[in-house]
């Protein structure tokens, strides 16, 4: 619910029954209002601050001391707060057990919730349906209110972002002279403004003077000017909408983001004793010592820091991994970054609902994780495959077929492609699988199927053995898409010529890689020459684990702040998911070439040093067994 507080929910029951009696309120200050204090209202400030999880179960903990109707409220209040985590699983077994039959007054709510639970699952036909069938006019103006955001949403869950900022602002003459409530509104409009990739937001035409246009202009703004010449750039965009509706808010965040966070550097300052969780001694080990390498240069080079902080590196399995990082925490450890291996980190999830000290792990869950103090950052190829479908629909395709090896890796990456495609409103035509026996079969019947877009997901070996295939199927002008698994991320000029025109996302390491990423990576292959087009990546990826530190305290309050790193443009998602943005190539004679000039400097400035020739010593570190 974009509108976290925009009345008690005691007002809001009250509206709805008519009661005259609070139950909660005991003693002698029950008949006095200047004493009430509102028993929901550490619930409302933790959901406001995104703290969705311990939000509802504030408003459980309420609910059971409340009376009938009250009660109600409050659980559908924590229903609420979970989808707003996507923990949708959660909320339907709390929404399966409000009993309503007594009609407290509360179907409206309650039917405002179902509407949020099936776009959350989208069933979108179904939620708009619902929608559709309640009379505004019979609804109290917060709920009217709420029913617009859910339309707005309902929009964007089904890709157009743009329609869906059109109804956010025309929220805002419904929201009227709450401030509070105008901020929400703004923020949940800026932040899927701010997801959008440049090239979508240039294509959209506007209207000097237009409310809509002047929240395009300033997204476009903050995607393409540096933070050293934001203030003026903000100057000049407030002249040209001196009376738009951001310049109440998103503004003034915008400018204090560019500049320097005491706080979060002072944080960063007093770390003195980081441990590492990784598979030192599994079929990880190139990844995990690879992602240690990197982790490593960038505290040695960390300008940041008072002084160089203690390294603990841990040898850890699903086995060993709660008790090591017990064993850490009572060693003083502040700050842990990883464990590295899915299972490893799940076992740390489901150990506690809150862990205690800041934990990135290296890896994403496949489910959705309550547990508090734990971030999800890693190199993860179905959010790869999201992007690919994004990028494919955003260039005009609406028909696609899938081209994939078999297996279980292949087959959650492919239905990550498949669901973001079904929601941006594509098509699928047919799936086929190839292997070293059908690898001509298995192009010409993609070809054949009538897609406009084919979805390959190969290695570069087997890619550069299926390219070939389709001019001779008559696919030469068949757009093909795929993830960065398609590049070895070493340039091969002979060999890639096989790829010609496979357009692909991979990480600014790989294919605008600056001065500075250019010095470590030769520093890196030359100490580890045989790992360099295995591991690559994996560099990149300890580099920004450790750059998080600096910047992760604004990113996570501000949900639509990025920072410019190497694995891609970074923002943290509800839950603590770290998604990255990536950059889009096209082989060309053998050469990946970027398909749009991205010189993306984000709010949040890129926590790397200037260019200087760096090396990187033995690194002195012990390993805990």
């Amino acid at each position: 619910m974009l509108l976290r507080s925009l009345l008690t929910l005691i007002l809001l029951i009250i509206s709805l029954t008519s009661c005259t009696n609070i139950p909660w309120i005991e003693g002698d200050d029950a008949n006095n209002p200047a004493t009430y204090e509102d028993p929901a209202k550490l619930a409302k400030q933790l959901e406001s601050e995104g703290r969705y999880v311990e939000s509802s179960k504030e408003y459980q903990r309420i609910a059971t001391r409340s009376g009938p109707g009250t009660r109600q409220g409050y659980q559908l209040a924590a229903v609420r707060t979970l989808l707003k985590a996507d923990m949708i699983d959660a909320a339907k077994a709390e929404l399966a057990t409000i009993q309503l039959q007594n009609n407290y007054g509360l179907n409206n709510l309650a039917e405002l919730v179902q509407i949020r639970l099936a776009i959350a699952e989208q069933r979108f036909d179904e939620a708009l349906v619902h929608l559709n069938a309640m009379n505004m006019n019979q609804l109290p103006k917060n709920l009217q209110i709420e029913h617009n955001q859910l339309q707005a949403n309902l929009l964007e869950a089904q890709g157009d972002v743009f329609g869906a900022v059109k109804k956010w602002i025309s929220l805002d003459n419904a929201i009227g002279t709450d401030a509070l409530a105008l901020r929400e509104n703004h923020e949940i409009l800026w932040h899927s403004l701010s997801l959008l990739e440049y090239n979508q937001l240039r294509q959209v035409q506007q209207t000097p003077g237009d409310v809509f246009s002047g929240w395009v202009s300033l997204a476009v703004l903050s995607k393409t000017i540096h933070p050293s010449y934001i203030a003026q750039s903000i100057a000049d965009w407030q002249a040209r909408y001196p009376n738009h509706p951001a310049n109440k808010d998103i503004v003034q965040t915008i400018m204090r983001a560019t500049q320097t966070n005491s706080t979060t550097a002072g944080a960063i300052k007093s770390i003195q004793k980081i441990a590492l969780l990784l598979p030192l001694d599994s079929k990880f080990q190139a990844h995990a010592e690879a992602t240690q390498n990197g982790i490593s240069a960038a505290i040695y080079d960390d300008k940041q820091a008072a002084q160089m902080p203690e390294i603990i590196v841990s040898n850890v399995d699903p086995s060993n991994v709660a008790n090591i990082y017990k064993e850490m925490v009572t060693q003083g450890i502040q700050v842990v970054i990883g464990p590295l291996d899915k299972e490893s980190l799940a076992v740390l999830a489901q150990a506690t609902n809150q862990l205690p000290v800041l934990t990135i792990g290296l890896n994403y869950l496949d489910t959705n994780s309550n547990t508090n103090n734990l971030f999800q950052f890693g190199l993860s190829p179905e959010q790869e495959a999201q992007a690919v479908a994004r990028r494919a629909w955003q260039d005009g395709h609406r028909v696609a077929s899938a081209l994939i090896p078999p297996g279980n890796w292949s087959n959650r990456v492919l239905t990550a492609f498949q669901q973001e495609w079904s929601k941006q409103g594509g098509q699928f035509a047919t799936l086929q699988q190839y292997d070293n026996s059908n690898l001509s079969q298995s192009v010409k019947n993609v070809v054949s199927s009538k897609a406009d877009m084919v979805f390959m997901l190969a290695f570069p070996r087997e890619a550069r053995q299926l390219r070939p295939f389709f001019p001779y199927y008559d696919g030469e002008n068949i757009a093909i898409y795929s993830t960065s698994h398609i590049y070895s991320g070493v340039v091969d000029q002979r060999m890639d010529r096989d790829l010609e025109g496979i357009i692909f996302g991979d990480m600014p390491w790989i294919l605008s890689p600056d001065q500075k990423a250019k010095e470590w990576q030769a520093t890196f292959e030359k100490s580890w020459p045989d790992d360099m087009e295995q591991v690559k990546r994996l560099y990149a990826l300890g580099i920004d684990a450790y750059h998080l530190l600096h910047e992760l305290k604004k990113l996570n309050q501000h949900s639509f702040l990025k920072m410019n790193g190497y694995t891609g443009l970074l923002s943290v998602e509800n839950g603590g998911v770290i998604t990255r943005q990536l950059l889009w190539a096209r082989f060309i004679d053998g050469l990946p070439q970027l398909l749009e000039k991205q010189t993306v400097n984000t709010i949040v400035t890129q926590p790397v040093s200037a260019p200087v020739p760096i090396t990187i010593p033995a690194i002195p570190v012990p390993v805990a067994q």
